[in-house]
């Protein structure tokens, strides 16, 4: 691992673990970290991971890494859908049907589309059904054990299954 993967490893790493506000900040962190870097080197680090500043309580702002933060939205919303509108899922090969309430198959299929996975290759979204295909059986099996995390999130929150 180059100093340059090294130093964004640990930039990653700080930035998940606490509020960072400004570059002096960020810079002292590292330090602690035994990572010594200039102020330019450090901007340069922050333009290309795309870092951007957030708005937190207070008035006050904040680095963050906008991919992980769109991600990881995608997936909880992913993740509410599959508890509100999913009623069962079942495969064969690699294709995977997933039936949900009336209406609202192709609002959870746009769900299941904006998380990217490179393994999927498309959904196709009726009223109440979807298919999804992917690129192996071995991929449905991975999907599946997602669909049925969110779907054991919503038993264990007390949410009735439609």
């Amino acid at each position: 691992m180059t100093e340059k993967q090294r130093r964004h490893t640990v930039l990653r790493q700080v930035l998940q673990e606490a509020a960072v506000r400004s570059q002096a900040e960020l810079q002292a962190t590292l330090q602690r970290r035994d990572i010594h870097v200039s102020q330019a080197t450090l901007s340069r680090d922050i333009k290309e991971m795309g870092l951007v500043k957030m708005p937190m309580a207070g008035a006050y702002y904040r680095y963050v890494i906008p991919a992980e933060q769109s991600q990881q939205r995608q997936y909880n919303q992913l993740q509410l859908a599959f508890q509100h509108f999913v009623r069962s899922y079942e495969y064969s090969g690699n294709l995977l049907v997933v039936k949900t309430t009336p209406a609202t198959a192709q609002a959870v299929a746009a769900d299941i589309d904006a998380m990217q996975w490179p393994e999927v290759l498309g959904t196709i979204a009726g009223d109440d059904t979807i298919l999804i295909v992917t690129r192996s059986l071995r991929v449905v099996k991975t999907l599946c054990t997602h669909f049925q995390q969110f779907l054991s999130l919503a038993l264990d929150q007390g949410g009735a299954r439609p």
